[in-house]
């Protein structure tokens, strides 16, 4: 780029230009000039040698060092391409400052026929310049690479730990500018390194081996025949800035690979008054983003209900912030608010795998601090209820009379009284609490000393099963904001898919997927149509056929993973749904429809008119307007596409012999013949001459109907009929 079309850049960033032509035989701006013409103006911006110039905004005499020297010079700045001073010659390097909240990420590009098989070629190319070869450091700065190379880097400045061959991700390190530094590939730990024998090259890069995993294969071999002849350099200076939780990681994208848990592992945090702390990061259980707080192991005396842990402001074992089998209290108990807490659990005894085999339980629970919950000693409920508590352990088992469950749990003031700090008591109901699961556990129940955390029922009155069994637990938090939508959730900043919670208004706060990365993200997930059988109209009040409220997000999370990747969704079974009538109400009334199976891809369009399609109570059926639907890629897919629902309690209708509840789209020719439009009734029987565009309609044994998943023509085949499917809404 000609210096002064780079100016030109420059000068609407920093001096508010409106427009300028990056010619420079015919350089313009729309500005206002300075006396002295262009000569001046460019003196004004960059200083002429001699101290003139606005030093505010001045390049200094050696020029832009890095991105980040630019924004410290300019102020904020977009992504693109700037003057940068390396190795005493000037590049023209791209500048991201999209990524990682805009920290300033170099990447420039070699394109060479040279760059064959051989990764140590790439990495020659970058050492000719001065450069690195990129490090993605995390997974919003690959994904910033991937867009401004147009693919997905072929190598990668990712190098081995050691010399052992290992062939999992935390065997290996990013190295920038000579040093260790974390980076990203892969969520998971294993499945994207290819397998190597022998011992490692310390100086041999991973190199994208074949397809497979989001980003690709990695390994020390050759270059994918592919992916040859284009390398991405880099500074590979800065990354992004020290986050106060897990949470805060999660959504803006910013993972890496942390462990032998993948993105899960210890990450650094900034607490209070700006020092930094380690903590282990659950980046995947129900969407993730939980931060490690506490570590308690049910066969020490360490966490009792009344031990000052509890309630002091002193941190224990703070050196031991993974999540393993080392007891610990870090500083996110003392200093981190949350409206969730994650309880893990394993079974003391026996055979232990290396890393901790844990059953896990969400608690919806508003804290400012763990630390202040317990120094108030106030009871504070928090759900779920029995069931959920004894499948963390094998065999659980707790008295079903009477439950209560939640923080600082406790029957009665006397120190034989089952007490727990977190947990659920259960007792007989004409009786006192005596049998427990959970965390910080004292008093003597069913005749047992109870352990500090796990379950004990030995001997209770009216309990199925006997059990006294201690538990290695942990408990981790994240504190997630309620917002109006999944959409305000994006425009707030929140880059990843996963859970949330909502509120639209007049609405109750619902805990709802939010698919952030499809179509400009903000959608949220109304129900996901799994094979398990037909579901059955309406789930209670929920405007769509069958499917109960989901609740359990590790299914949910699983089963929507499933559903994206190619030859997985036939493992999508259960079906999965929110109450949507409101959340509908409040949106701008786009839909998302998705079909797995053989069609790894979406439909979407805007429903039309008032009514509402979510609503059970009503029939969006008569007159319905037509409209487009289009494919993933923004093109008309079809017109004349109708939508329609019949409602539940809509007269004539209750006893719908097709089943027909919940939302359809349907595409074909205008019959005036048909005077009253619904879903079943009126079109011969719900088919003819209608084609099913997304439906949910079953009727005969018809090959056309949909007997267990979603039934789609899209104008397509028909052969592709029952495959699990999801509506989204925005």
């Amino acid at each position: 780029m000609d210096r002064r079309q780079w100016y030109c850049v420059g000068l609407v960033v920093a001096m508010g230009a409106t427009s300028c032509i990056r010619d420079p035989d015919s350089f313009e701006w729309a500005g206002e000039w300075p006396d002295g013409g262009i000569d001046a103006l460019l003196n004004q911006y960059h200083g002429d040698g001699d101290g003139g110039g606005d030093p505010d905004v001045a390049v200094p005499e050696d020029g832009f060092q890095s991105c980040q020297d630019v924004v410290d010079h300019l102020g904020p700045v977009s992504s693109g391409v700037y003057p940068i001073a390396v190795a005493g010659e000037e590049l023209q390097i791209y500048c991201d400052f999209s990524a990682d909240g805009g920290v300033g990420y170099s990447l420039y590009e070699v394109e060479s026929a040279d760059l064959q098989g051989d990764p140590l070629a790439y990495q020659a190319a970058c050492d000719e310049l001065g450069l690195d070869l990129v490090v993605p450091r995390t997974r919003a700065h690959l994904k910033a690479i991937q867009g401004f190379h147009g693919a997905v880097p072929a190598v990668v400045g990712v190098y081995p730990r050691g010399t052992a061959a290992g062939v999992r991700l935390h065997h290996w390190e990013g190295r920038c500018e000579g040093q260790g530094c974390d980076f990203y590939l892969d969520d998971g730990d294993v499945g994207c390194l290819q397998e190597r024998q022998g011992e490692a090259d310390l100086f041999r890069p991973l190199a994208r081996v074949g397809e497979g995993c989001e980003f690709g294969q990695w390994g020390q071999g050759e270059v994918g025949e592919e992916y040859r002849g284009r390398v991405v350099c880099s500074l590979n200076r800065g990354g992004p800035e020290v986050a106060e939780s897990c949470w805060e990681y999660r959504v803006g994208d910013t993972v890496h690979n942390a462990g032998p848990d993948g993105i899960s592992g210890v990450y650094q945090l900034r607490g209070e008054e700006g020092a930094n702390y380690q903590a282990y990061c659950d980046m995947t259980t129900a969407g993730g983003g939980w931060t490690l707080a506490m570590k308690v192991d049910g066969e020490a005396e360490t966490f009792r209900y009344d031990a000052d842990l509890w309630t002091s402001g002193s941190v224990f074992q703070s050196s031991a912030p993974d999540l393993d089998r080392t007891e610990a209290k870090l500083r996110s108990f003392l200093e981190m608010p949350a409206t969730q807490v994650l309880v893990k659990m394993e079974a003391a005894g026996g055979e232990l795998p290396a890393r901790p085999a844990f059953q896990s339980l969400v608690l919806g629970v508003k804290v400012d601090s763990l630390r202040g919950a317990f120094q108030s000693g106030e009871a504070i409920g928090a759900g779920p209820g029995s069931d959920s508590w004894v499948d963390l352990l094998p065999a659980g088992a707790l008295q079903r009379g009477q439950e209560s469950a939640g923080l600082n749990q406790r029957f009665g003031a006397e120190a034989e009284e089952t007490r727990v700090r977190i947990g659920i008591l259960g007792g007989p109901a004409e009786g006192s609490y005596e049998s427990f699961v959970g965390i910080g556990a004292s008093g003597i129940a069913c005749g047992q000393q109870t352990p500090v955390a796990g379950n004990t029922s030995f001997g209770c009155e009216s309990v199925p099963g006997d059990t006294n069994r201690a538990a290695f637990t942990a408990v981790l938090l994240r504190d997630v904001p309620v917002r109006e939508s999944c959409q305000a959730h994006r425009e707030a900043g929140v880059a990843r898919s996963g859970i949330y919670e909502v509120q639209a208004p007049g609405d109750e706060v619902r805990t709802v997927y939010c698919e952030m990365e499809l179509a400009g993200g903000g959608w949220t997930l109304a129900v996901l149509f799994g094979q398990e059988e037909r579901p059955v109209r309406f789930s209670g009040e929920y405007p769509r056929p069958g499917g109960s409220e989901y609740g359990s997000w590790v299914p949910l999370m699983t089963s929507v993973e499933a559903l994206q990747t190619p030859g997985d969704a036939e493992q999508v079974r259960r079906h999965l749904s929110v109450e949507a009538r409101e959340v509908f109400a409040a949106s701008g009334r786009e839909f998302l429809a998705f079909v797995g199976g053989n069609t790894q891809d979406y439909i979407r369009g805007r429903l039309p008119g008032t009514c509402n399609f979510f609503d059970p109570d009503v029939s969006c059926s008569q007159d319905s307007e037509f409209f487009s639907v289009f494919d993933s890629e923004g093109e008309v897919l079809l017109d004349e596409v109708r939508a329609c629902t019949n409602g539940r309690h809509v007269p004539g209708f209750e006893d719908d012999q097709f089943n027909e509840f919940g939302l359809h789209l349907l595409h074909g020719p205008v019959d005036p013949d048909v005077d009253t439009f619904y879903c079943a009734a009126g079109l011969g029987g719900g088919a003819e001459p209608w084609s099913r565009v997304f439906t949910t309609f079953e009727g005969g044994t018809d090959p056309q109907f949909w007997s267990r998943g979603v039934l789609h023509h899209w104008g397509q085949d028909t052969e592709n009929n029952g495959q699990p499917g999801m509506l989204l809404i925005r």
